[in-house]
């Protein structure tokens, strides 16, 4: 399932991919792979969470400035 997502855009066929997963470097290679992939969704995850924040300071100074505009 991984695979397809890692190698989409590379062209490395899954023939040499099932082959390299039997090797010591293909190992090495799969396990990189993984790596990435859990830092790309950690990566991801802090996106989600610095998005959520800024979306409230950014809600919390629009709620000011229309208070600003209401009291002029």
């Amino acid at each position: 399932e991984w695979g397809e997502e890692v190698f989409a855009g590379v062209g490395v066929s899954w023939t040499f991919f099932d082959f390299g997963r039997s090797s010591s470097r293909g190992a090495a290679f799969v396990a990189e792979a993984d790596r990435l992939r859990a830092l790309r969704a950690g990566m991801e995850d802090s996106l989600r969470a610095v998005s959520r924040v800024e979306s409230r300071r950014l809600r919390r100074a629009l709620g000011e400035v229309e208070d600003a505009r209401a009291n002029v």
